[in-house]
């Protein structure tokens, strides 16, 4: 992977998981010139940060940094929970403790053997992505309202 951006994701790892987070392999080249950034990683089990150093079955060992891959970068993260050989970014950070809430993860379903009860869906959907993102992002969301715009202005 090369010249790549990570951004503004809330990554979630589960209580009693370790899970190598980012790792940098040797697959076809080395990663260069990737951004991770205002991305949000809550931690409820383990994370690890490295590069490959070997394999052990389908696992990864690994290593703390990610030489030699090149310009892989960390700007303006936030972690939460337990981090192993953290990045840059966040090392120096106060870490926050962090322990997984219980979400809803009922998710509204569409019978299309029901196509009349569809618009009702669409309502019950777009509440139940409102809760879930005002959740994770800390804050209510806010809905703009859509507004007009000219063809010179789509065309942009």
């Amino acid at each position: 992977m090369s010249d790549a951006r990570i951004e503004r994701n809330v990554i979630h790892v589960g209580p009693a998981m370790d899970v190598q987070m980012i790792v940098a392999t040797e697959w076809q080249g080395w990663a260069r010139g990737v951004r991770f950034a205002r991305n949000v990683f809550k931690v409820a089990g383990t994370a690890r940060y490295g590069s490959e150093s070997g394999r052990s079955g389908p696992d990864y060992l690994i290593r703390a940094g990610f030489a030699p891959a090149e310009s892989i970068r960390f700007r303006r993260n936030s972690y939460f929970g337990s981090h192993i050989d953290l990045p840059d970014d966040g090392a120096g950070q106060t870490i926050q403790p962090y322990q997984e809430i219980a979400s809803d993860w009922d998710v509204p379903r569409f019978d299309p053997a029901s196509p009349d009860a569809f618009p009702e869906f669409i309502d019950r959907h777009r509440n139940w992505m409102l809760a879930m993102l005002g959740r994770e992002l800390g804050t209510p969301v806010r809905l703009r309202q859509p507004r007009a715009s000219s063809a010179f202005e789509t065309r942009r």
